[in-house]
């Protein structure tokens, strides 16, 4: 019987071990994760072993074996492409700028708080009309001046837990911004009033062409986030990303976990893209940074930041990378609806046939909610 008792203690702890690495989403399909010991269970949510999601803000398996300073999990990071094409990546030098297209401030504006029960708000949540209480540390003067090789390396794999603030937004994204803002991170955006749309690029599927369609018809503006595969196999989509006045952000040269490689070729996954795109797109200088998978620790968010990029997260995302799986336009719809806050970081996979349908419905409910789609300052 002792026997039998520890080998099932055995097959346990490795089935726990398995699916630490896999992560896995809310009943609801909206992404969880959590990134502090003191916001609870976390509820991770998200891709596969080979696409980015937005899992648990927790330590993963350090290659130095070294003692977590996050809670632990895997997370679930957003998942948004996995499907590039390995390349080396020994580092080059690039200068980025900060000036890209302005914020758009056409859209309507009107009380966040409308419209909330018509989309079904979550219970108990308070979107106040009056933001001015918000405030969000995310600017570039806010960047530490550690040199990136005095920083800890330990992997942290981003995502958010069910608890939200009385304004809406999730815990585990505020208490982020806290932590990473002087590493010129953002977890939420800096306008309380607007809501920060963007897209992972890691493959093209078919539905790119139909969101800038869809984005130029409701005059609105969001950033696509792109690897060099997708830059290289789909250039015109990219051209006219730039021509239409969305940002185009950097989602690394092959699209590897940063802390996991070292520091020069961490340089080089973002300085890669960076020239590639400066040469075959006109000139067009990168100022935006997605990590793959969400992984990411302190060293690496300072490599970025010394590059002259700031790193963007997400405070919303949702199962939607699975092309064989995909929810119904009317649920991706309310899960994006019922959960708008103020700042919110929206990420969304262009791969995905429901979130292109429902996009129109998406732009329309935030706005009615008061929001206002910007581009990132």
């Amino acid at each position: 019987m002792k026997k039998l008792i520890l080998i099932l203690t055995a097959v346990c702890f490795m089935i726990g071990t398995f699916c630490a690495c896999e992560p896995n989403v809310g009943e609801d399909g909206v992404a969880g994760g959590g990134v502090t010991e003191d916001l609870g269970t976390r509820e991770n949510t998200y891709p596969e072993k080979n696409e980015p999601a937005g899992g648990t803000g927790a330590v993963v398996n350090e290659p130095d074996n070294s003692e977590s300073v996050l809670d632990s999990g895997i997370a679930d990071n957003p998942v948004d492409d996995g499907r590039m094409t390995e390349e080396s990546t020994s580092p080059d030098e690039s200068d980025t700028a900060a000036n890209m297209p302005a914020t758009d401030t056409s859209d309507t504006s009107g009380t966040i708080a409308a419209g909330m029960s018509a989309f079904g708000a979550e219970p108990g949540i308070a979107i106040l009309a009056n933001t001015a209480n918000i405030s969000v540390k995310n600017t570039r003067d806010d960047v530490n001046v550690v040199p990136a090789s005095a920083t800890d390396n330990r992997p942290v794999a981003w995502g958010y837990g069910p608890v939200r603030d009385s304004f809406g937004r999730p815990a585990d994204a505020v208490k982020a911004q806290e932590t990473y803002a002087d590493y010129a991170a953002c977890f939420l955006g800096k306008d309380p009033a607007a809501v920060y749309l963007t897209f992972d690029e890691g493959y093209e599927n078919g539905y790119t062409a139909r969101i800038l369609d869809i984005l130029a018809a409701k005059n609105a503006r969001a950033t696509f986030f792109v690897t060099y595969d997708y830059c290289r196999t789909s250039g015109d989509l990219v051209k006219r990303m730039i021509a239409e006045g969305h940002e185009v952000g950097n989602h690394s040269w092959t699209h590897p976990s940063l802390p996991r490689v070292s520091e020069q070729q961490a340089r080089g996954e973002i300085n890669k893209l960076h020239n590639y795109v400066k040469d075959n797109f006109s000139g067009y200088e990168m100022r935006l940074f997605r990590f793959p998978m969400g992984e990411f620790s302190e060293r690496t968010l300072q490599i970025a930041g010394e590059e002259g990029y700031t790193s963007v997260f997400w405070s919303f995302a949702h199962r939607d990378w699975e092309i064989d799986k995909q929810p119904a336009p009317a649920e991706s719809l309310q899960r994006v609806a019922s959960t708008a806050h103020p700042g919110e970081i929206l990420l969304l996979h262009a791969v995905s046939s429901a979130n292109t349908e429902a996009l129109p419905d998406i732009i329309d409910s935030l706005r009615a909610k008061g929001y206002r789609l910007s581009l990132f300052e």
